[in-house]
């Protein structure tokens, strides 16, 4: 039941940002280490964490793992204690989701926000209830990380899955960002939005403004200005209504990966909208 919770909130996100970075079938960049730190709960109870973790790996390519998953603390009496086991752990990690709800939670988060090298590595969920609710969590810990790093959920709310799979997105392809620039494989020089707008623009082609924002993973506000820039550097351009990628703007020798990669998630994109319509209840008719 866990997964298709998960599932179905994944598949009302039409497009993640990690789908245009993920080059699958292309060995160029490593899959990202994400620990999840959260309340162990019961055999049978529900588990955000599970769910996350089966949505990080199924939709956006990472390997992910739970803290009671580490190996060393499985052993009877670990050696060193849980903390350094920990900190080792979140060390090696490229990401660090943390789902506030216990005394062990608040602890590692005191642990990893005082650390200088985890910290940055922080994604921080908490219930809404608790956001203005003064504490020394939320006057301590919670004070040194990051505000775009600390996120609110309503665990009442029929969307909050899909709130928690879209801030996971962007924290995820903010990374992959980060190894495609280091690998060389940015056309242009373009930034993270444009970037992404770009391939937003590609596997929806073409496309008129209100559907490629609704499509987009991105806010407005940021699409709107990614596609100024694509439009000054004629990367992509406007026909009439609609907008699509210039023809033989992606056809260097270094830009190939993505024609290959954005080409897969077109299909893909148009497949699950073929399932999502009657258009195939319309073309029965006609016979």
């Amino acid at each position: 039941m866990a997964e298709t919770t998960i599932f179905q909130a994944s598949r009302s996100c039409e497009l993640f940002a990690t789908d245009l970075f993920a080059l699958r079938g292309i060995r160029t960049t490593r899959r990202l280490q994400v620990f999840l730190c959260g309340k162990e709960v019961h055999r049978g109870t529900p588990d955000l964490r599970h769910q996350v973790r089966w949505l990080l790996r199924r939709r956006m390519y990472c390997d992910a793992f739970l803290g009671e998953g580490i190996e060393e603390l499985k052993q009877i009496r670990p050696d060193p204690d849980h903390l350094t086991i920990e900190m080792r752990a979140a060390d090696r990690s490229d990401l660090i989701v943390m789902f506030l709800g216990s005394p062990g939670t608040f602890a590692e988060l005191t642990a990893f926000a005082m650390t200088p090298t985890v910290n940055p590595k922080l994604l921080v969920f908490n219930e809404a209830r608790f956001k203005d609710v003064r504490s020394f969590l939320s006057e301590g810990p919670l004070r040194l990380i990051d505000s775009r790093r600390k996120l609110y959920y309503d665990p009442a709310s029929s969307t909050h899955l899909v709130e928690v799979a879209r801030h996971l997105d962007q924290a995820v392809s903010a990374l992959l960002f980060e190894q495609w620039n280091q690998l060389g494989l940015v056309p242009a020089n373009l930034d993270f939005s444009s970037l992404v707008t770009l391939g937003a623009v590609f596997v929806t082609q073409p496309s008129p403004y209100r559907q490629l924002n609704e499509s987009s993973p991105l806010r407005e506000s940021d699409l709107r200005g990614a596609l100024k820039v694509l439009l000054e550097k004629t990367l992509v351009v406007k026909d009439g209504e609609r907008y699509r990628v210039r023809d033989g703007a992606l056809r260097a020798a270094s830009e190939r990966h993505l024609l290959r990669s954005w080409s897969r998630v077109r299909l893909e994109l148009m497949g699950r909208r073929i399932d999502q319509t009657s258009v195939v209840d319309d073309l029965r008719s006609l016979f």
